[in-house]
């Protein structure tokens, strides 16, 4: 129901108004008030049946581990009076409520002075995370101050940002856009309707890449919100110059549903979820402009280690029922957060620092 409305609206618009830029066609195929995939309702996460599965999902000791960076960041910030978290793009909650759960059992003095903020868009997964995290209502705020103190989470944001698809030809770049033939979604390349950051485009070879414009805009207004504190960005990607390429002919851009990678961006708008993986660079480079200070990327599993995997591991064992369980917590990391293919070596992290102690994070 929702991608033959959807569809009808996008190919509207393109014999109205001409070919869209992908940035647009994804604003509606994920973002659309009625039939956008995050918004109609459709959005599945964790499960056989999910059409994507998070790191919070796999193990609560990711999100331990998490806790665990928040706990060293409010002692690095001199404990303040108010220590604020912002979680953007927390889906239904798994993630915030296991943070809350461990701050509240390790650390009740922090618990009482933390303020939780959950930025999510979607309407049907704002009604999930309220139900989730009731038990921990007295500690969720709607948005912080400009200039608080604190922490901002992204796990698995940036990959949702709206982004532009483009055809390298040696240093030679044309854009591709939407527009549609016999009433059916098809591509069509022209020119770059906007110039691309400086030093953006790539160098030798044919190959396709993605630019997404709003995450300068994302990194910007969290920058300038957060006075003193830290940005953890986790996400599926990589340095620039190890993410485009030939290595990558048709580009990063996939869709997924049920667990399933769907390589049409434009067959299902409104059915599936449509990504691509994070230029880590753009990050860096524009948080230097903002006066953020980012330290060497981690891929997963160092940042995992880092924040204290290994203990959270044994705790879990020790509160197991019995031997199975704790067998089952143990195998439950492999595949996912530790696996050369899997998370742990796929997903990076990068932290940047704005007026606060660097290094908080220990490098093993």
């Amino acid at each position: 129901m929702s991608e033959a409305g959807l569809k009808e609206i996008i190919l509207s618009e393109i014999r109205k108004e001409g070919p869209i830029n992908f940035e647009r066609y994804i604003n509606y195929a994920l973002y659309h008030a009625e039939f956008g995939y995050y918004f109609a309702g459709n959005v599945s996460i964790g499960g056989d049946r999910a059409d994507f599965i998070t790191s919070p999902h796999v193990s609560k000791i990711f999100s331990r581990c998490l806790a665990n960076f928040i706990l060293l960041a409010d002692k690095a910030l001199s404990s303040p009076e108010v220590l604020w978290v912002v979680e953007g793009g927390p889906g239904e909650g798994e993630l915030a409520r296991t943070i809350l759960d461990t701050i509240s059992a390790r650390d009740p003095d922090l618990y009482s002075r933390l303020r939780y903020v959950t930025d999510e868009v979607s309407p049907a997964l704002k009604e999930r995370q309220k139900r989730l995290l009731s038990p921990h209502s007295e500690r969720l705020a709607k948005e912080p101050p400009k200039g608080f103190e604190g922490v901002y989470l992204s796990n698995e944001l940036i990959d949702a940002i709206s982004f532009n698809v483009f055809l390298n030809r040696d240093g030679a770049v044309s854009e591709i856009y939407v527009t549609e033939e016999d009433g059916e979604l098809i591509e069509l390349e022209g020119a770059v309707s906007s110039p691309l950051p400086e030093g953006f485009v790539p160098g030798k070879g044919v190959f396709r890449f993605e630019h997404a414009p709003g995450v300068a805009e994302w990194l910007t207004r969290t920058a300038e919100r957060l006075g003193r504190g830290y940005i953890l960005t986790i996400d599926y990607g990589d340095e620039r110059g190890r993410l485009f390429g030939p290595q990558r002919e048709r580009g990063t851009a996939r869709g997924f549903s049920r667990h399933t990678h769907i390589e049409g961006l434009l067959d299902a708008p409104g059915e599936c979820d449509l990504t691509r993986s994070v230029d880590f660079t753009e990050l860096i480079d524009t948080g230097s402009a903002l006066g953020l200070t980012a330290e060497p990327l981690f891929n997963q599993r160092q940042l995992l280690y880092g924040l204290g995997m290994v203990e959270e591991v044994q705790l879990l064992e020790e509160e197991s029922a019995d031997e199975v369980e704790a067998l089952a917590r143990r195998h439950e990391l492999a595949p996912l957060l530790l696996g050369g293919v899997g998370m742990g070596e796929t997903f990076k992290g990068l932290l940047q620092v704005k007026g606060a102690p660097a290094g908080i994070i220990k490098r093993l």
